[in-house]
């Protein structure tokens, strides 16, 4: 790879070039050479089983298109839905969920 120098007033970069190739380099596995089955790949992506029935804050938010900070004021305010912490993550229950929409919807929470 050949490197070549782009100068700023007062900046220095350089920059180096890109090569692709369809090939990974030698101490680079790709995933079906990995030593992980599809199961333990999702294993690793996928929260444990008992927690199948909670959503992560981020997945949260995302479903109820708000930001993670409003979930946070939310539970600082006492409005939003219930939350659960585990190993310092927050989750929040499906369950839960639909029951605070529910009453969102009904104007009593």
């Amino acid at each position: 790879m050949g490197k070549s120098t782009l100068t700023f007033p007062g900046h220095r970069f350089k920059l180096a070039r890109m090569t692709t190739s369809n090939t990974a380099s030698p101490n680079q596995k790709s995933r079906k050479e990995s030593n992980f089955s599809p199961d333990e790949w999702r294993s690793k992506i996928d929260p444990p089983p008992v927690l199948a029935d909670y959503l992560p804050k981020r997945q949260t938010a995302r479903e109820l298109n708000v930001s993670e900070r409003t979930l946070d004021r939310w539970h600082s305010l006492g409005t939003g839905p219930k939350r659960l912490r585990v190993g310092g993550k927050t989750y929040y229950g499906r369950h839960a969920i639909a029951q605070w929409l529910e009453a969102q919807e009904q104007g009593v929470a």
